[in-house]
């Protein structure tokens, strides 16, 4: 099979999961592909703050379990 990565891999999977179905409308608006590359980057380079809801142990990764990859 092909492999998808990033926005594309999304994109294919708002195709096979029914909990995804809603966002395939807005995911395949013909020439939106590269706003979505950006949009997924951005959330790429971020995606270690959304771990663990803050709470009482502080937010996600401020017990250091992100260090090795926040470099």
């Amino acid at each position: 099979g092909r492999k998808h990565r990033g926005a594309a891999a999304i994109r294919y999977l708002t195709r096979r999961i029914p909990r995804l179905w809603w966002l395939a409308p807005l995911l395949h608006l013909p020439g939106s592909m590269p706003l979505w590359r950006v949009l997924y980057r951005q959330f790429a380079l971020r995606r270690y703050r959304f771990g663990r809801p803050p709470g009482p142990g502080g937010g996600a990764c401020d017990d250091g379990t992100c260090a090795v990859h926040s470099r």
